[in-house]
């Protein structure tokens, strides 16, 4: 994890030492004394030395590597591998685009994301409903089997899936279970507060005794972004995001509703026929099980 660091530290050094960088100081600067010269140097050192450590540290969390990878998955399922070595034709692929059934769905380059938020700081998740509200004891949501708390099996495991998918791995877990209603057996609310490798916090909660609210919010150094549901994804409503840049104005806008729970089925049946990849690698769906199980194992030590 630290490899990428412990280099760009050396490289750092080394830059120093050279003084390969190029910085300026000139009389119309009004830098008229002979150590300006040094102090400007120094700070382009400084500079280039603070940018060497961050280039790392997002390197070691996979900031941008993993959406790269992410992005271009598709090239090495058998359908990408099979246009790769040129065993399809145009003509195949409009067929297979124009079949009956067929659904193809883009999926967002996330550009805005990664060059408009800046580092990512802190992500947020929350989604609440009362769609669970009498649940009966002996449903195995709420049995003690395993501890997992209902907040986790109804709604909070998929929470998890998004921000490890978003931000990277969690490395700590600490989660927060609370009851107001004394004859439900079940923890109504859950708050759980994560640590990620990139030093990144994050914040999700849950409250099964509420209507519906549902949002993700998530807080860089360059700007924020939002996402507000309008609907239970049962419904398929639309959602609205909201992008606040630095010095800017906000941004809304309004997306359509679309099936999620069809989306995920259809595409996990095409990643069986190795027609398309699944939307979550190995590693992340073992990140979520730790989750789930960090959360369980908080929650008894309290």
């Amino acid at each position: 994890m630290r490899a990428c660091r412990d280099v760009a530290s050396k490289l750092a050094r080394s830059l120093a030492a050279s003084w390969c960088a190029h910085s300026t100081a000139k009389i119309r600067r009004q830098s008229i004394d002979s150590g300006e010269l040094i102090y400007a140097y120094a700070a382009s050192m400084d500079a280039c030395a603070r940018a060497i450590l961050a280039t790392a540290d997002m390197l070691d969390a996979s900031v941008l590597t993993a959406p790269l990878a992410e992005r271009y998955e598709g090239w090495a399922s058998a359908g990408g591998r099979a246009i790769l070595a040129g065993e399809r034709s145009l003509a195949d692929l409009a067929d297979r685009s124009l079949a009956p059934g067929s659904d193809p769905q883009p999926r967002s380059g996330r550009q805005e994301y990664l060059e408009s938020l800046g580092t990512i700081m802190h992500i947020e998740a929350s989604f609440n409903h009362d769609r669970l509200r009498g649940i009966a004891d002996d449903n195995w949501r709420v049995s003690e089997r395993g501890g997992t708390p209902l907040a986790m099996t109804a709604t909070g495991i998929h929470l998890t899936d998004l921000i490890l998918d978003l931000i990277g791995p969690i490395e700590t877990v600490t989660a927060f279970p609370a009851t107001r209603t004394a004859n439900t057996g079940y923890a109504e609310t859950l708050s759980v507060h994560v640590d990620f490798a990139s030093k990144a916090t994050g914040y999700l909660s849950t409250v099964l005794a509420t209507p519906f609210h549902a949002r993700l919010a998530i807080f860089g150094m360059e700007a924020w972004a939002e996402v507000r549901d309008a609907s239970h994804p049962d419904e398929a409503g639309p959602s609205t995001l909201t992008v606040q840049r630095r010095g800017r104005a906000p941004i809304l806008t309004t997306l359509p509703g679309r099936d999620a729970i069809r989306s995920n089925l259809e595409r996990f049946a095409l990643s069986i026929d190795g027609e398309a990849s699944n939307p979550f690698t190995v590693e992340q769906i073992l990140g979520n099980i730790a989750v789930m199980d960090a959360v369980s194992r908080s929650i008894a030590i309290g």
